[in-house]
């Protein structure tokens, strides 16, 4: 069988965790499987001899030589003339690469953290739909694994999109949809092959090297030889979208409340935070009990390391659903539905907080809810175990089988 996957990347680590996971499960219930990744990140990043699949070039030349005669022709001249003028290009072997093994694919599966949604440029909306509908063509089946869907509001693009939206998926087999809130949105356009599901890393079994890698990898995560270890994950998104000072403020309180309470605090990236990790730990960098981790943990060092604390704070939605997997709680520092939702599955709800927003006592909310936390600690984990449970008695992959057959 081979499988085609779109969606991910490996500069997100949430991505790079949602692929990795994929791929797990694919192959454990799978002997026979060929599996082409086509990565929205640079494709040469992936050496051919380090993971168990084939990388596809897939982005606008590749889709323009797979739509006809006419485009094909001007997608090789393009390639042929900046080859000539020695200009940066891609390869003519790599465009042609997509559609020359379209009519191999027997199912495409997308793992898109959020890709379909007016709050992204229309191209990057179209091309989703254009992959969806180049499968279609040749018969692969498609399934829309666990995501964030809309809002759709396209401006003078309105009609267009939406019935475009409709009229692709419509011919999908399969859609899950993370939030409520995102299957209602399709609902509305009439798409009714959608299911509300949790994010899929919840629902995969422990990751085995070896459906992944052809060497063992090795794992590199600091080891923390403190206790009463918290960890600080913060996202640079939440300093955008809301006010930058006042974000940091109450990232500093946090911090200064925790110290307080005799906690080694750690503050670290789960994907491109590096500099908000810096600027909060700059008012700290004279206590002993405030460490700044600066190396870069793939999905898989994450795992592991997040092992070592009782509890996180984080805003990068891929940083608590990896805790929760490993059973740690968190006080989840987020601004959208998506975060609320994930929480409410785990009967961790009273631990969310919107610091974008405009309440100001959010800060003493939130000390609040980590002493809350500090003394609960063993009891939300075990609600944390309740929660993976249900989701794990459910699971999209039972219902991607059936598709698949």
């Amino acid at each position: 069988m081979n499988v085609m996957i779109t969606g991910a990347q490996f500069s997100n680590k949430g991505a790079q965790s949602l692929l990795f996971n994929l791929m797990n499960q694919l192959r454990e219930y799978y002997n026979d499987i060929t599996i082409y990744y086509m990565p929205l990140d640079d494709y040469t990043r992936y050496p051919h001899d380090v993971y168990k699949f084939e990388v596809v070039y897939g982005r606008q030349p590749a889709l323009d030589y797979a739509k006809g005669m006419t485009s094909r022709f001007v997608t090789t001249i393009k390639a042929a003339v900046k080859a000539l003028l020695q200009k940066k290009h891609i390869p003519l072997q790599d465009i042609k690469k997509y559609y020359r093994i379209l009519p191999q694919i027997d199912v495409l599966i997308d793992i898109s953290g959020y890709q379909l949604s007016s709050k992204w440029d229309i191209k990057i909306n179209r091309r989703y739909l254009e992959y969806i509908e180049n499968a279609k063509k040749y018969g692969s089946k498609v399934i829309l694994m666990p995501q964030s869907f809309g809002p759709f509001e396209y401006g003078s693009f309105q009609a267009d999109m939406e019935q475009q939206i409709t009229r692709v998926l419509k011919k999908v087999d399969l859609i899950f949809a993370r939030e409520h809130e995102g299957a209602t949105l399709l609902q509305k356009l009439g798409i009714e092959n959608v299911e509300v599901s949790p994010d899929l890393v919840l629902q995969a079994d422990a990751v085995k090297w070896e459906n992944i890698f052809y060497d063992k990898p090795e794992i590199h995560c600091p080891f923390l030889e403190t206790k009463n270890n918290i960890g600080i994950i913060p996202n640079f998104q939440t300093f955008e979208h809301g006010n930058s000072e006042n974000v940091l403020k109450i990232y500093q309180s946090i911090v200064r409340h925790l110290i307080s309470k005799g906690k080694n605090v750690y503050i670290f990236r789960h994907s491109a935070d590096i500099n908000v990790c810096k600027k909060i730990y700059e008012g700290f960098a004279d206590e002993k009990n405030v460490y700044l981790i600066e190396d870069e943990l793939d999905c898989l060092d994450y795992a592991e390391f997040i092992k070592q604390f009782d509890f996180i704070v984080a805003s990068r939605y891929h940083a608590v659903v990896h805790a929760y997997k490993e059973n740690i709680p968190v006080i989840i520092l987020g601004w959208a539905v998506k975060y609320q939702e994930l929480a409410e599955l785990m009967n961790q709800e009273r631990y969310v907080f919107d610091i974008t927003g405009t309440d100001f006592g959010v800060s003493e909310k939130i000390i609040s809810a980590i002493d809350m936390m500090d003394d609960h600690v063993l009891e939300e984990k075990s609600r944390i175990t309740a929660g993976l449970d249900i989701i794990r008695k459910n699971s999209c992959f039972e219902k991607c089988r059936e598709v698949i057959g």
